[in-house]
């Protein structure tokens, strides 16, 4: 009964094995479809990723890779899907692509110019798919379409801050402006001031050159002071604000739409306006991770935003521990400034340190939220701990029986057993009398090293003989136990008995000894040949003479 139920068990296991092999047959194949574009370093590359973002009439690169296990797929189809704003804009298109020898498809188009910004503006997406082996496999890849850095707003403001809309000619105007970057990393803008007056003459100019702006849509305000002169026309004047991707003069070219603002102009009030604003920009750190006692090096920039020279000092904190402070010195309105410092870390704990500075505010100053910036964390790890250790691992004596004068070499293996390269003395001792001390020097952490000390034993008193060796001890070793070791008798025997004869006479007679035995055996066997030979006609004689005498 038992073997009839182990059976069907037996059979139902097959049918199952063999009813899933179609199933294991048609699995989906190990492929992998990748969609980004040439906005390097945040171009999308990686399973439904964001690349950086582009700007209306920027060209878009599409590429997408294609692989079997990281092979490069040849001559598969890939399919570019664009869709724009999801439920404000129509855009939407499809492009297709063949891969080349490296698995790689490409397509591109440009981003239109609309008159309904909301058609373009916002945020697009890519799909990508390929079809192997009736599989589909797919990637997708989203983007922000939108001026890359943008005049937010702007006002015209007063020595107090507060927004104002007419100035007395001859005086001054101030401007506070507002600016933000949508892309992914940090851009270098212009920034231009216009003010034209009724009759649309030009009557001020301002320049805020080469204004760093931080990425991901952060909001930066500068502060200017425009002064309106006595021989502008009085009424209402108009203030244009753009930015530029660099000077006019080097070829720059606006990032988006300019920004305009009316303004009056009246007799009288004239204003003297003095705008005070800094920031910190960056935070810049070269290791994230260091050793207890290391110097960590990191930088911090700062920028003055205001429309008077500042002279800047930038406290920087680990945690709220204090660290030091940075003179910028005197930096000029619009500019920014980056100061190295070396951080000595050995009064530190192991753990995580947030880095942040600060400026101290300034006189009168106008924003207060940009003067701490916090960035970056450094871990700090606790320093090795350093072992210094030698030891004596074995002794080995050759021979252990010896006569007086016969040398006895003493084979010793020493070993590094700390963390640190060790150079140290070994002395090898028969009793308490030394043999003699060798300088072992730069032994590696864990290595071994074999070490022969010859003993002239001529002179020592025949007898029984203890071998003991030490090594060192090395600074900061705290394991002496193993310095030495005592391993292995010898045994000194006396020296042979002299003898009457000088020993290099014995030498030459034992030298003579053996040609004079070969000579007189030699001698032998020739004189008995000899003698043999003379008998030879008389045993002749003799047996002729007795064969005829016998019966």
């Amino acid at each position: 009964m038992q073997r009839r139920k182990l059976g069907k068990t037996l059979a139902l296991m097959i049918v199952l094995i063999l009813s899933a092999l179609p199933i294991i047959a048609i699995s989906a194949p190990n492929v992998a479809v990748d969609v980004f574009t040439q906005k390097e370093p945040f171009s999308g590359r990686g399973a439904n990723a964001t690349c950086d973002a582009f700007h209306p009439g920027e060209e878009v690169f599409l590429y997408a890779t294609v692989s079997f296990n990281e092979v490069p797929l040849q001559n598969i189809l890939v399919s570019f899907h664009v869709e724009g704003p999801p439920d404000t804009s129509p855009i939407s298109f499809n492009r297709v692509s063949e891969t080349n020898d490296t698995g790689l498809a490409s397509a591109s188009f440009t981003i239109p110019w609309a008159e309904n910004d909301s058609n373009v503006i916002g945020n697009w997406t890519v799909f990508t798919s390929v079809e192997i082996d009736q599989f589909e496999f797919t990637d997708c890849l989203f983007f922000e379409v939108g001026w890359i850095i943008e005049v937010t707003s702007v006002r015209t403001i007063d020595e107090t801050l507060a927004t104002r809309n007419s100035f007395g000619i001859g005086g001054d105007i101030g401007v506070e402006i507002s600016l933000r970057n949508i892309a992914l990393i940090e851009k270098k803008a212009t920034i231009t001031l216009t003010l034209q007056d009724e009759l649309n003459v030009p009557v001020a100019f301002l320049m805020m050159d080469e204004v760093w702006i931080q990425p991901n849509k952060t909001i930066i305000k500068m502060y200017s002071v425009l002064h309106m002169p006595v021989w502008g026309a009085v009424g209402k004047a108009t203030l244009h604000i753009s930015a530029l991707t660099a000077r006019p003069s080097e070829g720059g070219v606006p990032y988006a739409p300019a920004v305009s603002l009316d303004v009056h102009i009246v007799i009288g009030d004239p204003l003297e306006i003095s705008l005070h604003d800094a920031a910190i920009t960056k935070i810049s750190l070269k290791e994230s991770s260091i050793t207890i006692g290391e110097v960590a090096n990191l930088t911090i920039t700062a920028r003055n935003e205001g429309a008077e020279n500042e002279s800047l000092e930038v406290q920087v904190f680990a945690n709220a521990t204090f660290i030091e402070t940075l003179h910028f010195g005197s930096v000029t309105p619009y500019t920014q400034r980056t100061l190295s410092l070396q951080w000595n870390t050995s009064t530190l704990k192991p753990g995580s340190y947030v880095m942040s500075a600060q400026i101290p505010p300034l006189q009168d100053e106008a924003e207060l939220e940009d003067n701490i910036y916090v960035d970056g964390i450094i871990r700090a790890k606790p320093p090795p701990i350093l072992i210094h250790d030698i030891a004596v691992v074995r002794i080995v004596a050759d021979p252990q029986t010896v006569r007086v004068e016969s040398p006895v070499h003493v084979n010793v293996t020493v070993g590094n057993e700390g963390t640190e390269v060790e150079s140290f003395n070994v002395s090898a001792f028969f009793d308490d009398s030394l043999i003699s001390t060798v300088l072992v020097s730069s032994l590696s952490s864990g290595v071994e090293l074999n070490v022969t000390f010859v003993w002239d034993t001529s002179g020592v008193v025949p007898g029984n003989y203890t071998i003991q060796v030490t090594a060192g001890p090395v600074k900061d070793e705290a394991n002496t136990d193993d310095n030495t070791l005592v391993d292995g008798v010898v045994q000194i025997s006396p020296a042979a008995a002299p003898t009457l004869i000088p020993r290099w006479l014995s030498n030459l007679l034992l030298i003579g000894l053996i040609p004079t035995i070969l000579f007189l055996i030699i001698l032998f066997f020739y004189r008995r040949r000899k003698k043999e030979k003379l008998r030879e006609p008389f045993d002749r004689a003799w047996k002729a003479w007795y064969g005829k005498s016998s019966p």
